[in-house]
């Protein structure tokens, strides 16, 4: 069972999810311009942290089509 917190609330208004990692894989729903910033940002990254250019390179396709 996930576990809620109230005690803050993130700009969304939607309460904080706790997941364990008995509860992995995880899929979540990102809006896709936060997804283009979030692989920007590991685009940025990708040179000094060996993680972040694997996951660059795997999630790129992502952002690459047209609006």
């Amino acid at each position: 069972m996930l576990e809620l917190s109230q005690s803050q609330q993130p700009l969304n208004k939607m309460p904080e999810v706790i997941i364990t990692e008995e509860q992995e894989p995880l899929s979540v729903v990102v809006p896709i311009d936060d997804m283009r910033d979030i692989i920007k940002q590991l685009w940025k990254s990708r040179d000094t942290e060996p993680k972040c250019g694997k996951l660059y390179h795997k999630y790129k396709e992502l952002i690459t089509w047209e609006k």
